[in-house]
């Protein structure tokens, strides 16, 4: 998944601003988190289905397939509340998000991006490491490596907050060959220790 963004993000801005004359960068550029944690509401951590090659954690939700299938995406966005809905149009009292995919070469889909969605036509996008951006909904990002949107998702504003029951407390990763339990506090690190092999 990293290598998809790592392939655009050095043309993604400009490419933006070629193609879409309301395009407005909103932030600094980030590695604190991404565009799938920031579509679902936070701007603390990464969330991803594989760990990120700057070696940072990468958040997933624990019930959920850790693959780029599109159906874990969105099976990771109803972990957190969100539910499919008909359409990019805005709803009284919900948060919507558009996710989006990209066709590979083997013939199968894989899940690339998500975004905000402020108005019918405006969507609100963390471009991978970089910045967050306002852009245009629509084909933007089709020739690009994000791909198509494939599914409208919509989460009860009552419902928009991660909650320490939501994250896992350990999580057992591998960094430069090395393996480690990290231990949290909802989403704070607060240990690392090596494991034996």
């Amino acid at each position: 998944m990293e290598g998809v963004l790592e392939s655009i993000i050095a043309d993604l801005n400009a490419w933006c601003k070629k193609d879409d004359c309301e395009f407005v960068i909103t932030s600094p550029s980030t590695w604190v988190y991404n565009c799938i944690a920031f579509a679902m509401g936070s701007q603390d951590i990464w969330v991803a289905s594989s760990h990120p090659k700057h070696g940072f954690y990468a958040w997933w939700p624990p019930t959920v397939n850790r693959d780029s299938k599109p159906q874990s995406l969105i099976d990771a966005f109803k972990y957190l509340g969100f539910e499919i809905c008909d359409d990019i149009n805005m709803e009284d009292g919900f948060d919507k998000v558009v996710l989006y995919r990209k066709l590979r070469e083997n013939g199968d889909y894989t899940w690339t991006h998500a975004a905000r969605v402020l108005s019918c036509n405006r969507l609100h996008s963390k471009l991978g490491a970089c910045h967050d951006v306002h852009h245009r909904a629509g084909d933007i990002f089709e020739e690009c490596d994000y791909g198509e949107e494939y599914a409208y998702m919509k989460r009860s504003v009552e419902k928009r907050s991660l909650t320490k029951e939501m994250l896992p407390t350990q999580s057992e990763v591998q960094i430069k060959g090395i393996r480690y339990m990290l231990t949290y506090d909802g989403s704070k690190l607060i240990s690392m220790v090596k494991i034996d092999s």
